[in-house]
């Protein structure tokens, strides 16, 4: 779309310097996507004059930022996978309910935005368990790394088109008029714990989960990235748990033979029962510089260092004058003129 595409790495390095040390994580044709809405929107045509705005505007580094977080979100979205989930989850607490007579439920909303997510969670839990939920320790975790889609979130309020796919009878249970929206009522509200926490950096101080939704997140991430967040999610959920990704997402190969899937068209993943991790990248391990210690000549092999240093073939050039020894001609030549 634009002349000058490789100009976008200046941007890339201005944000780093401001703080955006993720900016490398992010896919090419995504990070295009987002910085083309925001050109856009200033009248801007190539990525040397946006650079330029950026450069003298702290504001509009700001709403790029802002822009380049993933927040396209609404309840219920994709009807037919939470239609899935709910028989899932059913399956599930009623298996637990087996083994434990009050179990513990807890499920995690990754990059849940401004919270649709989550509460449409809730919603299913809270229809489920019905009278019992008061018997079952439920918990909900929503985490996003931008704090103004959060504080949204937290007050539950909402309108318009994000509550399209809601159920009639979910949108009569479960939210109430406020204004000229609807609020998610409190018994749902309190089954959530919003915070902040950022895939890239943050540690997931987490309990054992039984459930991950990580919906329209990693697809936007490269693929060394997405690797080392599934690889957590992995160590997070507990035997049998699940893992729910978005539609257009694809389960990082390395994974395949840990999960078995439950869904493919809504991507459901079950970890099995007695499933490893893969194994971790190995980091080459740095080989270690052989070097003469009286003249500096380097070796490749320990063997040929020895050899050396018992033959006594260092080159080292020593002053006629006084006792110092160098292990250049050049070294000793300006050694003697400016000291003799």
């Amino acid at each position: 779309m634009y002349p000058d595409q490789q100009n976008i790495d200046l941007i890339k390095k201005f944000l780093y310097k401001r703080g955006f040390s993720d900016i490398g994580s992010y896919k090419e044709k995504y990070l295009a996507r987002r910085l083309a809405i925001r050109m856009r929107k200033r009248g801007v045509s190539n990525y040397t004059d946006y650079y330029d705005v950026i450069s003298k505007e702290e504001n509009e580094v700001k709403l790029l930022k802002k822009c380049l977080s993933i927040n396209v979100t609404e309840f219920f979205r994709d009807l037919d996978t939470w239609e899935e989930f709910r028989r899932i989850l059913a399956s599930y607490i009623k298996e637990k309910t087996q083994k434990v007579l009050s179990p513990s439920i807890r499920i995690w909303s990754a990059g849940c935005a401004v919270g649709p997510e989550p509460y449409s969670i809730a919603c299913i839990v809270h229809d489920i368990l019905g009278r019992q939920i008061l018997k079952h320790s439920v918990k909900i975790y929503a985490t996003d790394f931008n704090e103004e889609l959060l504080q949204v979130a937290r007050r539950g309020i909402y309108e318009g088109d994000t509550l399209n796919n809601v159920p009639n009878e979910f949108s009569l249970k479960y939210f109430e008029q406020f204004g000229k929206g609807r609020r998610v009522k409190h018994n749902v509200r309190r089954m959530i714990d919003f915070s902040h926490l950022d895939l890239l950096k943050d540690k997931f101080a987490f309990p054992k989960l039984d459930i991950i939704f990580c919906r329209n997140v990693l697809i936007y991430f490269a693929k060394e990235t997405q690797k080392s967040i599934l690889r957590r999610f992995f160590d997070l959920l507990v035997p049998e748990g699940f893992l729910i990704l978005g539609r257009t997402e694809i389960l990082h190969p390395l994974f395949r033979e840990s999960f078995e899937v439950s869904s493919l068209r809504h991507r459901i993943y079950k970890k099995k029962l007695d499933s490893n991790p893969p194994p971790r990248d190995k980091i080459p391990r740095r080989k270690k510089e052989l070097r003469c210690e009286k003249c500096r000549e380097k070796f490749d092999r320990l063997v040929d260092l020895r050899l050396h240093e018992r033959k006594g073939t260092c080159r080292m050039f020593r002053c006629q004058y006084c006792p110092k020894e160098f292990d250049s001609e050049i070294r000793l030549r300006a050694h003697l003129k400016y000291f003799h």
